[in-house]
């Protein structure tokens, strides 16, 4: 909204000469990427699993298939790569 742009405006209408507010990059620097499930399930494995979160200690009542959250921040295209490779990894991520 700071830059007069209504949040929910499609791609195609902003602006050629935008840039993001945070990095200072243009428009033609951002590329649109497929996220349907479709893309990450065509994707091989990975070669390295997954690394297993620590068993928990003897004292905590903790179900044996409860998963620590995994947290991705940031939305561009390693934070992209990144969830696309956990997917592959499990596909349960």
């Amino acid at each position: 909204p700071d830059d007069g742009i209504v949040a929910g405006t499609r791609w195609e209408d902003v602006p050629e000469d935008w840039q993001c507010p945070e990095c200072k990059v243009g428009k033609e620097d951002f590329e649109m990427l497929d996220i349907s499930p479709v893309v990450a399930a065509a994707a091989a494995p990975l070669s390295t699993p997954l690394p297993v979160p620590p068993q928990p200690q003897p004292q905590q009542a903790v179900a044996a298939d409860v998963r620590q959250p995994i947290v991705i921040i940031g939305s561009g295209y390693a934070g992209y790569g990144l969830a696309q490779a956990l997917r592959r990894a499990d596909a349960e991520v």
